[in-house]
This record gives structure tokens, C-alpha cells and sequence, in this order.
């Protein structure tokens, strides 16, 4: 709405039209809805969720780049990635944007924060069960999993407190070239005590 109000000639949107639809709170956000005999909170928004896959929402749930398409905009999809490891960028590449990305890092780039780590580990849970959360709505918790994650990032925290092998060596190179640079200045300092002493 604030952009038909200062009327631009042209406009560059940015963003992933396969990203996550937008998260709304309140049902009136979602608006117009097909008329309905439920007055419900939680059927008004399943009914436009569903009405949004059907392409007849024009309300919040409705993303703007879904919204330009359907008005005969052509998205440019840029196919460079940098974000993740190729091994990550696989799964979302091939699920969603058919094969089209194309990796600009390497996975020695993409290197693992804990030694001995793959990009993507999968834990299964297996006395894990979910449960609704209080306050009613959609959301659910499992206990369980949330055990486990914390078991998890706190062993990874152990073992990036111990440095590897690379980092070793990075700082025994940072240490020499202090030494080395300590030496230069005090040569240098004795040279100019001698040039005016």
C-alpha cells in the first residue's frame, strides 16, 4: 500500500518466492475470506490456508512475489548460492527450485564447526512423542527432543573448546609473526636511536 501512495515508475522486489509464506497472527489479517458458517478463529485460518493454495486468497497470507506472478510479473531467479554446504543446498535445490542453483562455495569452504562432523546429521528420538502445547492453537512440544538438543549443543560446545589441529597451527603462525614483527620494531627503534644518539 505505501508504495502506490508515492506512485515509483519502476520497483525491484528481492526475496525467494520458495520461502516460508508469512507467519499471521490474527484471522482478521487474512482478508477476504469466502464467506463461512464457522465464526471460529482456527477454521478461519485452515480455511485460508486452504484458500491460499487454491490461488483465491488476496489477504496478509498471500506473499507479494506470489501475488506479482499471478499479475504477469517473470521472477529472475538468481541460481548462485553462498549461504550453506552443497550438501545442504542438494536437498532445498532439487525439493524446490528444480535443480536450478548452482553452488558458489565449496564444501572445504563450508568446512564443519566440530571436527569429524558432517554438514547435516539427522538424531533420532525415539521416546520422543509430541504434545499440544498450553494456550490451545496449532503448536506442539516434545519434551524429549528438546532434552536431547540440549544434550547435543552442549557437547558440541566441549568439543569447540578444544582447538584442532588447523587452529593450532594458525595460531603458533600469528605468534611467529608477532615475534617477527616485535623484532622488525626493535631494530628499527635501534637504528633510529643510532641515526640521533
Amino acid at each position: 500500500v505505501p508504495l502506490l501512495r508515492v506512485k515509483p515508475r519502476f520497483m525491484i522486489a528481492a526475496g525467494d518466492p520458495c520461502q516460508l509464506p508469512p507467519v499471521i497472527a490474527s484471522p482478521t489479517g487474512i482478508s477476504p475470506l469466502e464467506p463461512s458458517t464457522s465464526t471460529s478463529s482456527s477454521a478461519a485460518l485452515l480455511r485460508a490456508v486452504g484458500q491460499q493454495q487454491q490461488g483465491h486468497l488476496y489477504g496478509l497470507l498471500r506473499p507479494l512475489f506470489v501475488r506479482l506472478t499471478h499479475l504477469g510479473h517473470i521472477p529472475h531467479l538468481l541460481t548462485q548460492q553462498y549461504r550453506c554446504h552443497p550438501t545442504l543446498s542438494a536437498i532445498s535445490n532439487r525439493h524446490f527450485y528444480n535443480s536450478q542453483l548452482v553452488n558458489g562455495v565449496t564444501a572445504v569452504q563450508r568446512a564443519p564447526l566440530v571436527p569429524g562432523l558432517g554438514p547435516l546429521v539427522l538424531c533420532d528420538c525415539q521416546k520422543g512423542r509430541s504434545q499440544a502445547a498450553e494456550g490451545g492453537g496449532r503448536s506442539s512440544i516434545n519434551k524429549a527432543e528438546a532434552e536431547l538438543i540440549v544434550q547435543l549443543v552442549l557437547a558440541l560446545l566441549r568439543c569447540s573448546k578444544q582447538p584442532t589441529a588447523r587452529q593450532k597451527e594458525r595460531r603458533l603462525q600469528e605468534r611467529q609473526q608477532q615475534s617477527h614483527n616485535s623484532a622488525a620494531v626493535d631494530a628499527q627503534r635501534e637504528q633510529e636511536s643510532e641515526q640521533w644518539g
